[in-house]
């Protein structure tokens, strides 16, 4: 007998329900209590008194297709109430002359508006990504809403000239009243996003890593963006030959990992975003999208992100 099948004749004779029971439950709460140590021993960088970066230093962009202004006036605001250097909002040819419009009734000097001629969140990025003169870029979603102390907590790590990307914790924009199926799946995406808090704090204290820097807010050294080699992978990157339109926040990651930067996201109490989310059926596609980005961007050809972070 050979010392193969000695070995599998000590092995207990399980179905295959009880061997994964076996195999599974392990790593699976061995992760849980893994993650809950680095939850508790995770530390925000601090706020300095004399920062290297200000909101001087801060050129904020939003890529928007929507139709309805009134969509983003809370949005915008709650941007326009920090002491940025510059907004600039990137549409379509066929709706700038409305966001145009928009942004005059918001009368912020800071607000410049771009347009591109077809919608995609990469081609506006990086029509506008060129224009931009100071340090520190910021990319947000145009449903997004920031706290009012969000901007010194987000420029912190960047005292660490090793780090080029920071994000903040995401929170859901709550719906109290309606439909409870409306409700119930506005609580599902809520508990997406503290879920994703949650691993995010953790792996960044145990090894230093994170899935995927979100695409909601977040700030990048300004070099890093305008860097020509940068903007032709992110314009032109292909899955299968098809060009990407989605998963802008995988690829940049990949190419931070690729380049050797620094990663860090603030979870702090003050440096928080809120987001709204898909209700219906628009849920549904928003998952379909996250999940497709999710097994996608890892293997997508190009800069590559170790997967044992």
């Amino acid at each position: 007998m050979s010392l193969t099948s000695f070995l599998l004749t000590l092995l207990p004779v399980w179905t295959w329900q009880q061997w994964f029971l076996a195999l599974h439950t392990p790593y699976r709460y061995g992760r849980l209590i893994g993650n809950l140590i680095g939850k508790y021993l995770y530390r925000p960088y601090p706020v300095l008194h004399n920062p290297k970066y200000t909101g001087e230093d801060v050129t904020v962009l939003v890529p928007t297709i929507t139709d309805d202004m009134e969509e983003l006036r809370s949005h915008f605001h709650s941007i326009l109430a920090t002491p940025i250097h510059q907004f600039i909002l990137v549409t379509t040819h066929n709706r700038k002359a409305k966001l145009l419009a928009f942004a005059e009734e918001l009368a912020d000097p800071r607000i410049k508006v771009h347009s591109v001629p077809i919608a995609n969140k990469r081609t506006q990025l990086a029509a506008v990504i060129p224009k931009v003169t100071t340090d520190i870029c910021i990319l947000v979603d145009d449903d997004v809403t920031w706290t009012r102390n969000i901007l010194p907590c987000l420029l912190a790590p960047f005292e660490n000239p090793r780090n080029g990307s920071v994000g903040v914790g995401m929170g859901a924009i709550r719906i109290r009243s309606g439909p409870f199926i409306t409700r119930c799946i506005n609580f599902l995406g809520a508990v997406y996003l503290e879920r994703r808090n949650f691993e995010g704090a953790a792996t960044l204290t145990l090894d230093g890593g994170i899935s995927c820097m979100s695409g909601r807010t977040n700030a990048l050294r300004t070099c890093i963006l305008q860097d020509e080699s940068f903007l032709n992978a992110f314009c032109h990157e292909t899955f299968n030959g098809v060009p990407l339109a989605t998963g802008d926040d995988k690829m940049i990651t990949r190419w931070l990992v690729q380049k050797g930067w620094g990663m860090y996201v603030q979870y702090h109490t003050e440096a928080q975003l809120l987001t709204t989310l898909e209700t219906g059926f628009k849920f549904l596609y928003q998952c379909q999208r996250w999940a497709g980005s999710s097994w996608r961007g890892p293997v997508a050809p190009g800069p590559s992100i170790d997967l044992g972070r």
